[in-house]
């Protein structure tokens, strides 16, 4: 194997961590999405029950 090999091996594993990240990335993202507007309808919810046992 010579130099060229070793750099388009390179290139394609650097490729390869790349992707893997961004799709990490977008994963926890939208987790997270997901998390904080379940947390919004829970604390939605606590203020509605709230405002009716204060009626």
């Amino acid at each position: 194997m010579d130099s060229t090999d070793s750099h388009i091996i390179a290139t394609t594993s650097n490729m390869t961590l790349i992707e893997a990240r961004d799709r990490l990335h977008a994963i926890m993202t939208n987790d997270m999405t997901e998390t904080i507007e379940q947390i919004g309808q829970t604390l939605e919810a606590c203020n509605m029950k709230k405002a009716r046992l204060l009626e």
